[in-house]
């Protein structure tokens, strides 16, 4: 396998190869991740709609609309990797939005209500520091879910709104799955 190229793992474009260019900072979720999250997401990715905030390579969007979501936003400040990750959306099937702005302003302004974010920045950004403040910003659905990726050095610290429904380390990453804590609980 090419150093900057990832394979959907599942769905309808499994094994389709996505390229990415060498970016500063651009860390594809791995392959073993990417299969735990999707295990974890098999009930809830039919049908849904997907944020996929820092896209870099956009392996984790891409394998959403290859499990079968319905809509899928990406959101990549880098134009550069915008232009990238429109090459490759002519491979893969589906109903997919690339937008170049930052994930700030794109929280901020957006409207739509999505089912599943993948929370997934740069590491070398720090911007999973900002967490609760994204958490705030961007509409879930009812049951929605949120993905997260951090270096395996740190502690997520989340608000009392949140609970870890799911987590689990590989190698240098800590990952979970977050839901929105509700009244009746």
């Amino acid at each position: 396998m090419l150093k900057n190229q990832v394979t959907i793992i599942a769905g309808k474009h499994k094994r389709t190869k996505i390229t990415f260019g060498d970016f500063d900072g651009l860390r594809p979720t791995a392959a073993k991740t990417r299969e735990t999250l999707f295990s974890w997401l098999q009930h809830d990715i039919t049908d849904s709609v997907c944020l996929d905030l820092f896209a870099g390579s956009g392996s984790l969007g891409f394998e959403a609309t290859s499990r079968g979501c319905k809509k899928l936003i990406m959101v990549e400040k880098n134009y550069q990797i915008c232009q990238q990750l429109k090459k490759n959306s002519n491979k893969i099937s589906g109903d997919i939005e690339i937008i170049n702005k930052s994930a700030e302003k794109f929280a901020t302004h957006t409207t739509q209500i999505f089912d599943i974010v993948f929370f997934d920045p740069p590491f070398k950004s720090e911007l999973y520091q900002k967490l609760n403040w994204f958490l705030e910003h961007i509409p879930l659905s009812h049951n929605g879910k949120v993905y997260v990726e951090i270096p395996v050095d740190r502690e997520l610290e989340l608000n009392n709104n949140w609970i870890i429904s799911r987590k689990k380390i590989y190698s240098m990453v800590k990952f979970y799955l977050l839901t929105k804590k509700h009244n009746d609980e």
